[in-house]
This record gives structure tokens, C-alpha cells and sequence, in this order.
């Protein structure tokens, strides 16, 4: 069942979006759907920092100021 939803954005937002949704042969509707759908179903990225600590787990990054900085920057 369809239900209607009302959004408060910024005015050249909604331009974008009417001109792809033209573009698309589409209503902003369906476009709204389809990305609600697709980000619904993509998991979440892990973080940099996140998939570099897995990467080198049982290291110590001490001595090692790239990594050190790379892992504060991105965790």
C-alpha cells in the first residue's frame, strides 16, 4: 500500500531531483523508492581504521607514525 510522505529540503535539492527523475523517465517517487530500497540492502562500509586494525591484528603500530596516524585519523 502506498502512503504519502511530505520531506522539507532545500529548493535546488528538489530541481535535482525532478530533473533526474525527467531524465529518468521516472517520478521522484519511484526514484526515492529505488535508493531507499538499494541503501536498505548495502551493507555498511567498515571504516578504514576499522579494516586496517583487522588487518594487522596482534601488531602494535608503536614506532610506526603512519600508521599511527592513519588509525586516529580514521577510527
Amino acid at each position: 500500500m502506498k502512503q504519502k510522505l511530505t520531506l522539507t529540503v532545500e529548493a535546488d535539492a528538489v530541481h535535482r531531483l525532478k530533473s533526474l527523475a525527467t531524465r529518468r523517465h521516472t517520478s521522484v517517487s519511484a526514484l526515492l523508492e529505488e535508493w531507499s530500497a538499494r541503501a536498505a540492502a548495502t551493507p555498511k562500509k567498515q571504516r578504514l581504521g576499522q579494516r586496517l586494525r583487522a588487518r594487522w591484528a596482534g601488531t602494535t603500530s608503536e614506532g610506526d607514525a603512519r600508521l599511527e596516524f592513519l588509525l586516529g585519523k580514521h577510527t
